[in-house]
């Protein structure tokens, strides 16, 4: 590390965002100057924040780290030759989020054990977001964990973090995804279109006689419409039509009723619907016990796993919007006495693999 070198650090989780200075000296380590703090009151405010934070500053450039309840990092065990694509098949049935090639990373900390990690999305799009926006370029995106490799501070640790480029197996830094420019032959094409739509595809220099002509035919066009509504309408072809007597319609709404509680009553398979626990209780085992619990009326439970945040006091329950409502009443219905229970209104993607997510808080039995 070059002396004299000044490293900006954004810390963030979901209680505070803090930007730090880090200051390299002759001996290749680094010394953590004081940071400035924002207490964001939820989510949506940690973009605000961090504008607040980098205003009227003059940093260009920044390094990433992500408090461990923003983080999903897990020790997964290996072979020495597994691809990337196994690697992402073994954590991404763990998160419950749907990673993609810039939402996700991993390290080789051993020969047989790697260390995965991706960020709790919704608070990690917006802190990207709001440092794009300040014109702030990120250098480096690591979690809390990770960075305590190098440092018992993790501010100080992704400070002497060097691997920020490399193989793939030795870097653990999530790629920032930029915009495509469009190329300027493309643009020009899309320009070109978009002129002919507003010009309705009809040519700058039309021939006077041709326009003429075309404005005959669509007067001719009116006026045939014109007399075919009025004869219609002279004759009494329209009487009656589209009365549909009363008792009819109270057949068809009877009908579907009946089809509408059909539905309901309708069986669900439980051993199709896939499950994925994990413990956020702060009690070890309860993972396993949740899982025994629901094993046991029949659903099919794929993994079980610690979440990021183990200071949740509710039990948050995840689903996909083709989920059957039994399903979700009867989970509630089955752990109603341990957990206090709250569905989430986003829905999982349907390409999510798990059918619901449960992430476990406090046990109030």
């Amino acid at each position: 590390m070059v002396l004299g070198k000044n490293i900006q650090v954004l810390f963030a989780n979901r209680k505070e965002i803090t930007l730090y200075e880090v200051a390299a000296v002759s001996n290749g380590d680094a010394v953590k100057k004081g940071g400035k703090s924002w207490k964001p009151e939820e989510p949506e405010s940690i973009g605000k924040a961090v504008q607040e934070l980098l205003e009227k500053s003059e940093i260009k450039r920044i390094r990433l780290l992500l408090g461990e309840d923003i983080s999903y990092t897990t020790e997964l065990e290996t072979s020495l030759n597994s691809t990337r694509k196994e690697i992402f098949e073994n954590f991404s049935h763990l998160v419950p989020e749907n990673l993609d090639e810039y939402t996700w990373d991993f390290k080789r900390f051993e020969e047989n054990k790697v260390v995965a990690f991706a960020p709790v999305k919704e608070i990690y799009d917006v802190l990207i977001n709001a440092l794009k926006e300040s014109g702030i370029e990120v250098e480096a995106v690591e979690p809390e964990k990770v960075a305590k490799e190098r440092d018992k501070d993790p501010v100080v640790g992704i400070a002497l973090k060097k691997d920020i480029k490399g193989k793939d197996e030795d870097v653990l830094n999530l790629e920032i995804k930029k915009e495509q420019k469009q190329a300027p032959e493309k643009e020009e094409e899309n320009k070109s279109e978009v002129k002919k739509v507003k010009n309705l595809g009809i040519p700058k220099k039309m021939d006077k006689r041709n326009l003429l002509l075309i404005t005959v035919a669509l007067l001719l066009f009116v006026g045939a419409g014109i007399i075919i509504y009025r004869y219609i309408k002279t004759s009494g072809i329209t009487e009656n039509v589209g009365t549909i007597p009363q008792s009819v319609r109270e057949v068809d709404l009877d009908e579907a009723e009946e089809q509408e509680n059909e539905l309901e009553e309708t069986e669900v398979d439980l051993d199709q619907i896939s499950i994925l626990i994990l413990n956020g209780s702060g009690i070890p085992g309860e993972a396993g016990r949740v899982r025994g619990i629901l094993e046991e009326e029949g659903f099919s439970i794929t993994s079980i796993g610690d979440a990021p945040d183990h200071s949740s006091a509710k039990t948050e329950m995840r689903v996909k919007e083709s989920t059957p409502s039994q399903v979700i009443d009867l989970i509630e219905d089955l752990l109603e006495n341990s957990y206090d229970i709250e569905v989430s209104e986003i829905y999982l993607e349907e390409t999510v693999e798990n059918s619901v997510i449960l992430i476990l808080g406090q046990n109030i039995s």
